[in-house]
């Protein structure tokens, strides 16, 4: 009996319920292909549909006796290596989200497969008895006329036109299961690998050089560079020999010549690089500190370091000195940045050093862009790579160093299911590859600090400036006093004196608002009425540019009433400033100044950020007025003034991190003025000139914030002290989501009744946006003891969530976890 082959496959779901691991018999035509990491196309379910999958494991043993087959293999090779697919599993366990949702993020867009369906009537089966089998499904007549009227196969997109999705799917599945209709499913990548033809001599065309063979005197050219060259495309041996493609053609067709195809990939385009890097002289503290972080790199066990380094000490060049030390290993690199600090700068200054070993994976590249630099990144053709977040999941052969830059910044965590946080998957992946993490900031993380101080990971520090520079003269502007002085606007007295005193002198200010637009709300100042988003419950925000009111959660946006919707009356005015009006307040008050303005309406197309930065960079603009987009990865040497618009913004959200996060912000920011030889000076406007946060963060001492803040989270039980998991809990109808919240909160506290485990239950609460995109939403925030079993934590949650969704009454509800 010829032994059989079985592979556990994790299939395409969104559903937590039946998010496991399924097996499926492998057919003899593929049996000798399939390895894991490998994707496959099955049938999935009750009604068989067509679902991708992806191999985990290969086996020849099953519990179960009666096994669905394999319809097709997807890849001619794995997709994912043994260690990331361990990876996804870690994740899963510890994110409480199906797992082909994590293994979708760590592959690029361009290698998912796009899963199309075709319908036609079986043969000698007529139309008459195909109605009459599907008679009690509302409009299915119309479903039938039009397949049986075609003259070809039926793709299933052009189908959902012709009635009611429920009505759609109940028709086609009656209708295949039955013998009516004929299903055929197709998978094929969105995009294809690209490849070159190159042609070479074959024997015959080596055999005819020099001899009569060769009819003219371009066949003779053609095949006498190949003698030299080996190999190349048809463009090539047209330029170099001044032939047409026709001579290559017909040698091609005469045996001549053979053709092979060759990947290609597209290469980024960095301009302004010297032929010869610049040399990196390190001073005392960056030696001290490099020659710290490199025997770290000789330990036999993944080592894990904090460098804490002052905005401008330099940490870009510890960085660079470590991966040039690594690729001498043999080994490869990751350096994960902000997606706002991967600036021109940036690029130009790691393509100087390393060049084409350089690979990018960010957000603002195309899908073909992205999946041609995984391809040369998992090829071993790039040994070095700098991205966003999701980089972390770069397919390297040999990881020695992974980098996390600016560690702090919130985007490092996603904000969408999965929300795995990128720190997270680079512990994981340098404990497994034996690797070195660096975590680089100049305002850490309290969690990453409080670790370091508790010796789980070591600490390095960087206390000055390169090159003597010194950080900034800081000044607090009360904003108050403005307002009582009877002064309107949002750039008060003191930061308009200094903006004159830059214009004066020449030289460069950045001003910073977190917040786009040209308002934050529209309001009648007669009814009182302020226009909401029809899908959210929040304000709509004004955009001057284009004239509408825009809501900056599910993008739904209407043209700017003239009367009050409400009362009908004119009366409508603004409140609340943002980038736009501060472009628009500046422009009025300095008449003469040139602004560029960097948000994410401006940034909207590729390339314009790093355009917008090479033109503040080449002295276009006095003043650039920005979001989040200008705190970080700027590197201005004629910048000498910074401006705090609103440093109270974020300190009064409900995050426990809001406090954390407006002094980053501010010390970030503020560490852009005066990094070279011209001193810097910042201006920091506040309605709480006392608030300790902002004191700090003006006085960019971070020691005297991480003291006061730990100290706050032990006597909270905040992390790091505990472990919090929130649950938002969502629905189409209020009741019916906020009767679930409760339902979910009643079995979770008879849950934790019944186990050993330390935890505290608060909620529901109505989230801080009750209704977002026409769900409305729940929360419940447990929290959990950090000394205790992380895995037995989960384990319960998982179980749970299990029980939740196999309550009947919850079919319309969803749940969304996020560990905080």
């Amino acid at each position: 009996m010829e032994n059989r082959v079985i592979v556990r496959v994790a299939v395409d779901t969104e559903l937590l319920s039946v998010d496991k691991l399924y097996d499926y018999r492998v057919s003899a035509a593929i049996r000798e292909k399939v390895r894991p990491g490998m994707r496959v196309l099955v049938p999935f379910g009750k009604g068989n549909n067509r679902c991708e999958a992806l191999i985990l494991k290969v086996t020849g043993e099953s519990s179960y006796s009666r096994l669905k087959t394999v319809d097709a293999l997807l890849d001619t090779e794995p997709v994912l290596d043994e260690e990331r697919l361990r990876l996804a599993l870690y994740l899963r366990d510890r994110l409480f989200c199906p797992l082909y949702r994590i293994l979708r993020v760590m592959l690029p867009s361009g290698l998912w497969c796009r899963i199309d369906s075709v319908y036609h009537p079986a043969p000698e089966r007529d139309r008459d008895s195909a109605a009459a089998a599907v008679v009690l499904i509302p409009e299915a007549e119309k479903l039938v006329d039009f397949l049986w009227s075609a003259r070809e196969p039926v793709p299933a997109r052009r189908l959902a036109s012709l009635l009611p999705e429920a009505s759609l799917q109940a028709a086609l599945t009656a209708l295949t299961e039955e013998g009516y209709l004929i299903a055929e499913t197709f998978a094929g990548a969105r995009t294809k690998d690209k490849t070159t033809r190159l042609f070479k001599l074959s024997a015959d065309g080596r055999m005819a050089a020099g001899t009569p063979a060769l009819r003219s005197r371009g066949q003779k050219d053609v095949v006498a560079f190949l003698e030299q060259s080996e190999k190349a495309s048809v463009k090539e041996i047209c330029y170099y020999t001044g032939v047409s493609d026709s001579v290559v053609n017909t040698l091609f067709k005469r045996g001549l010549l053979e053709v092979e195809e060759q990947e290609t990939f597209f290469s980024p385009t960095v301009e302004g690089i010297p032929p010869e890097p610049p040399e990196i002289r390190l001073n005392e503290e960056q030696k001290r500190t490099f020659e710290g972080l490199r025997e770290l790199q000789e330990s036999p066990m993944g080592e894990a370091a904090l460098l804490f380094g002052v905005t401008g000490s330099g940490k870009t060049s510890v960085y660079i000195k470590l991966i040039a030390e690594t690729l001498e290993k043999g080994r490869d690199s990751i350096l994960l940045v902000p997606e706002i600090s991967l600036t021109p700068q940036m690029l130009q200054l790691f393509y100087m050093h390393f060049g084409q070993t350089v690979a990018v994976l960010h957000s603002g590249m195309s899908v073909r862009e992205r999946y041609d630099s995984w391809r040369r990144i998992q090829r071993g053709d790039a040994r070095v790579v700098i991205g966003t977040r999701s980089a972390v999941f770069a397919p390297v052969v040999n990881l020695g160093l992974l980098i996390i830059d600016e560690e702090h910044d919130h985007s490092y965590k996603s904000d969408t299911v999965p929300r795995y946080h990128a720190r997270d998957a680079a512990k994981y992946r340098c404990y497994r590859n034996q690797a070195l993490l660096v975590l680089g900031s100049a305002t850490p993380s309290v969690v990453s600090m409080y670790q370091a101080k508790s010796g789980r990971m070591h600490l390095f520090t960087m206390e000055r400036r390169y090159g003597g520079a010194e950080l900034p003269d800081t000044i607090i502007a009360d904003s108050r006093a403005a307002f009582r002085q009877g002064i309107v606007g949002n750039v008060g007295p003191v930061l308009l004196n200094h903006l004159r005193l830059n214009l004066d002198n020449g030289e460069q200010s950045i001003l910073f608002l977190n917040r786009r637009g040209a308002s934050r709300e529209l309001i009648c100042m007669d009814c009182g009425h302020v226009t909401q988003c029809q899908n959210c419950s929040v304000p709509l925000a004004y955009h001057r540019a284009n004239g509408r009111l825009v809501c900056h959660q599910c993008g739904y946006s209407i043209k700017v009433p003239k009367v009050c919707p409400q009362c009908g009356r004119d009366a409508l005015t603004q409140r609340g400033a943002g980038t736009q009006e501060i472009e628009r307040e500046l422009t009025e008050k300095l008449p003469d100044v040139r602004i560029i303005r960097m948000d994410s309406d401006t940034t909207a197309g590729k390339n314009t950020h790093s355009e917008l930065l090479t033109r503040f960079g080449a002295g276009e603009a006095d003043v650039l007025v920005g979001t989040q987009m200008v705190t970080k990865g700027l590197n201005f040497p004629n910048v000498t003034l910074v401006g705090v618009v609103d440093a109270d913004m974020s300190l009064h959200g409900w995050e426990y991190t809001c406090g954390e996060d407006t002094f980053n912000l501010i010390t970030q920011v503020v560490g852009r003025a005066g990094r070279s030889e011209k001193p810097g000076r910042a201006v920091i406007q506040t309605a709480a000139p006392m608030n300790s946060v902002i004191t700090a963060a003006a006085a960019q001492d971070y020691r005297r914030f991480y003291e006061e803040e730990i100290e706050l989270r032990r006597v909270l039980r905040q992390p790091p002290y505990a472990r919090l998991v929130q649950f938002m809990v969502s629905g189409v109808i209020d009741e019916e989501a906020y009767d679930a919240s409760r339902r979910f909160r009643d079995a979770a506290v008879i849950m934790l009744s019944q186990t050993n485990l330390k935890a505290e239950l608060a909620g529901p609460a109505a989230a801080p946006i009750l209704r977002l995109n026409n769900r409305y939403r729940y929360t419940l925030t447990m929290r959990l003891d950090a000394a205790e079993n992380e895995q037995h934590q989960n384990a319960m949650i998982v179980q749970l969530l299990r029980d939740f969704y196999d309550d009947r009454r919850n079919q319309k509800i969803h749940i969304d976890i996020d560990v905080l």
